[in-house]
């Protein structure tokens, strides 16, 4: 009698289990197929969707500048083609629509003509950083790809 006393609880543990692992009714699923190799039979599977939120990135406003000054006060050119600009805490930021190439491209090019020595550089898909020294101030050029907009926000900051 133990025995069927056991397992009652355990089948009862199970079915509460169950009833309160069902998705709720606002939970969107999408169904993926899996197929079972031994009986060549196939079934689906519901699973919960993942959803990628997008991120929030406050864009910069204003009318872009040609060169912005560092706090150390040098020089750096903005990449012509700016669409709008702004400076915030020690750093400018502006949105330009074009690749991340062709910025990593320009600034490598006239901050090396203008004294600066490259440093370092950090690459992902969407996400360039370019870093550069001159005397005691350094560089920090960061590039993002925004694919739904299809433009590049840069931030160079000292």
């Amino acid at each position: 009698m133990q025995n069927h006393h056991f397992f009652s609880s355990l089948f009862f543990c199970l079915f509460f289990l169950a009833a309160c692992s069902t998705p709720t009714p606002t939970q969107e699923v999408i169904p993926t197929e899996a197929v079972r190799t031994e009986e060549t039979e196939t079934i689906t599977l519901y699973l919960p969707a993942v959803q990628n939120k997008p991120e929030v990135i406050d864009l910069p406003e204003g009318i872009p500048l040609t060169e912005w000054r560092t706090p150390s006060g040098l020089l750096v050119p903005i990449m012509p083609g700016a669409v709008n600009g702004e400076e915030i805490d020690s750093a400018y930021t502006f949105t330009v629509g074009t690749d991340i190439y062709e910025i990593q491209v320009f600034y490598e090019d006239r901050l090396t003509r203008l004294g600066w020595e490259s440093q370092s550089l950090t690459e992902s898909p969407n996400v360039t950083v370019l870093g550069f020294r001159q005397g005691d101030t350094f560089l920090t050029v960061s590039i993002q790809f925004l694919p739904e907009m299809n433009l590049c926000i840069v931030q160079v900051s000292a």
